[in-house]
């Protein structure tokens, strides 16, 4: 009888959505939603990491653009559950439908559990890498220059920082906040950019 079900458990791949359920029930209950402000460092002076669900930009003294990956993995930290998640993932071309396995290191067991890819045989499509032991994102990538990896846990369930392709080092010092409402509002007189799929209203 082991025999038979043997083959069946080790081609099992745990769907893409199943991830984000396990991910929500074992991160810290509670938290900030998107949109969100993130105190860091980068490049030794303190900056805010503005995430929202098209992407993020470093505020403050150390401002400097920051890939989509950057911006896909801080909004998996974010308190949006796994239908927030999926949609983040989706506009940043992440196909929801796909799952595989790959080989880190950033996994206890050595093994991660890949959303967007069938695993490493698919280096070409934008996926995201979620560690198996402990559960947790622990790397994004979109393409070969739009990466990022995830550090370990930090205060408040966070990571410690998050490390671009391009070098660029986040180091994450203190817990996110909402962002005002204020600020995502264009200023008086200047007109709202239109959005990414405005040529679907037509």
């Amino acid at each position: 009888m082991v025999a038979l079900v043997a083959p069946i458990l080790l081609g099992y791949v745990v769907p893409p959505l199943k991830v984000l359920e396990r991910w929500q029930r074992s991160r810290p209950p509670g938290g900030v939603a998107l949109p969100l402000e993130l105190p860091v460092e980068a490049a030794g002076s303190p900056a805010r990491l503005r995430v929202t669900r098209t992407g993020a930009d470093l505020v403050g003294p150390a401002a400097s653009p920051v890939g989509r990956s950057v911006a896909v993995a801080a909004a998996l930290f974010a308190a949006d559950g796994v239908e927030g998640w999926a949609a983040v993932l989706e506009a940043a071309g992440v196909d929801t439908s796909r799952a595989g396995y790959a080989r880190d290191a950033c996994s206890g067991d050595g093994v991660v559990l890949t959303l967007g890819a069938r695993g490493e045989g698919e280096p070409e499509m934008p996926q995201v890498w979620f560690s198996r032991s402990p559960l947790r994102p622990c790397r994004v990538i979109l393409s070969p220059a739009d990466r990022v990896e995830i550090g370990p846990p930090g205060a408040d369930g966070w990571p410690a920082w998050f490390e671009g392709g391009d070098g660029l080092l986040l180091i994450v010092t203190g817990p996110p906040e909402p962002v005002p409402l204020g600020d995502l509002l264009p200023a008086p007189g200047v007109p709202a950019p239109l959005p990414e799929n405005w040529r679907r209203a037509f």
